[in-house]
C-alpha cells in the first residue's frame, strides 16, 4: 500500500520537516507487536509519502493498517515545545497498488485530522 499526505503545525510551521512517519498494521492479540510495513520522513514542507506490506495469518484476517508520527508540535492551548516526543496514531483504510491513499492535511496538534 501507498499513502501520502501533509502534515502541518500551525503556531509552529518549521517544526514539520524531517518527521518520521510509519507504516504499521495492528495486531489485536495481546502476545503480537503491530508489524512495522514502511517508514519515511517528511519532506521541508510536511509532504510524506510511506508504503509497505502487511499480511496476517487467516483467510479472513486483513491487515488494520494505521500511521505513527512521531513530532515535537504542541498540542493546542499549550505554550512552548515539548521536551519529549509525541506520537500522533492516525488509522487508514487499507488500499492495495496501484491504487493511492491520499490523506490530505493532517494537523500535528490535533489528535486526528
Amino acid at each position: 500500500m501507498l499513502v501520502q499526505g501533509r502534515v502541518s503545525c500551525p503556531y509552529h510551521p518549521e517544526l514539520i520537516s524531517y518527521l518520521t512517519v510509519e507504516l504499521h498494521d495492528l495486531d489485536p492479540l495481546p502476545w503480537e507487536i503491530d508489524d512495522l510495513m514502511g517508514r519515511s520522513h517528511t519532506f521541508e514542507n510536511g509532504t510524506f509519502q510511506v508504503s509497505g506490506c502487511g499480511s496476517d495469518l487467516g483467510p479472513s484476517n486483513t491487515p488494520d493498517p494505521y500511521l505513527k508520527i512521531t513530532h515535537f508540535c504542541p498540542a493546542k492551548n499549550t505554550k512552548g515545545i515539548p521536551l519529549k516526543a509525541r506520537h500522533l496514531k492516525v488509522d487508514v483504510i487499507p488500499v492495495f497498488l496501484p491504487n493511492i491513499l491520499k490523506l490530505g492535511r493532517i494537523r500535528l496538534d490535533d489528535d486526528g485530522y
